[in-house]
This record gives structure tokens, sequence and C-alpha cells, in this order.
């Protein structure tokens, strides 16, 4: 009787979210899941709330011509976004391999694959990104920082 009540008191106290542990893999995949819906939906007032402030989205870019690095602030990503909304159509998105990595104070790490593809001025075009996300936040998740390797094709 003794050991089944110490069990469910530890079974209680390892759900309690501790302001500084990561947040669990389920939770993380849900608010990844929440991001492409609001992609999908056209909803940049979502996304920016998604992301923080300062988040910086570092973008290597592969191409013929090699790699190009660049750094947009949440801003200019955004403004990215809903730039090729106001241009695209039949946009559709495909996210696998969705891993998630614990780090400490409330952070984690996700990396996914991603493929975009869409119709833009009456010519298809899409891009494979490798996203490595970094968010934080115990029940109010957001991106802290945003890596991407992308390739168009």
């Amino acid at each position: 009787m003794i050991r089944k009540f110490l069990l469910a008191l530890l079974l209680l106290g390892a759900g309690v979210a501790h302001a500084d542990s990561a947040p669990d893999a389920d939770s993380v995949g849900q608010f990844i899941d929440r991001f492409y819906a609001a992609l999908r939906q056209h909803n940049a007032q979502r996304l920016e709330a998604m992301i923080a402030p300062q988040a910086p989205v570092v973008v290597f870019l592969h191409d013929d011509d090699g790699v190009k690095k660049f750094t947009l602030s949440r801003a200019e990503y955004l403004q990215q976004i809903t730039s090729m909304w106001h241009f695209a159509t039949q946009e559709k998105y495909e996210v696998q391999d969705v891993r998630v990595r614990p780090g400490q104070g409330g952070r984690a790490v996700v990396t996914l694959d991603a493929r975009e593809s869409r119709v833009i001025l009456g010519g298809s075009t899409g891009q494979r990104h490798q996203l490595e996300l970094r968010v934080e936040g115990g029940g109010n998740l957001r991106i802290t920082s945003i890596t991407s390797r992308t390739t168009l094709w």
C-alpha cells in the first residue's frame, strides 16, 4: 500500500513542469503542428506570436553557385512569408522527421525536414529545408532561433 502511494506521488511529481525544465516532445510536436497550421492558414499574427521578438533566422541557401548565408530578423522573416502568400497559389507544406532534444533552462532543440511547393506567377517552385528550431517556455512555447539549410527546386 505504501509502495503504491509513493509511486503515485512520484508520478504526480513528474507531471509538474518546472520553470527550468525542457518542454516535452509531445508539447513541442503540437507546437510545430500549430506553426505549420498558421503557415497554411496565412495567419501572420499567430506566426509572429510563436517567434520571439529577437529570434534570429539564419539561412544557408544552397544553389548552383554554392552556399550563401544570410540572417533575417523576425520582422524580415515574416515579411518574406507574407510576400510569398501574396503571390503564391497551390501551396503545400510537408513536415517529416521531427526530433526533439531537451535542453536546459526550459529550452529544447527541434530538428525537422520540411518541403514547400507552390505556384508563383504561373511557375511551379519549391524548396526543401533542414530546420533547427530552438524553442523555450513552459506552457507558452516560442521559437528563439531558426537555422535553415535550404535548397530550392
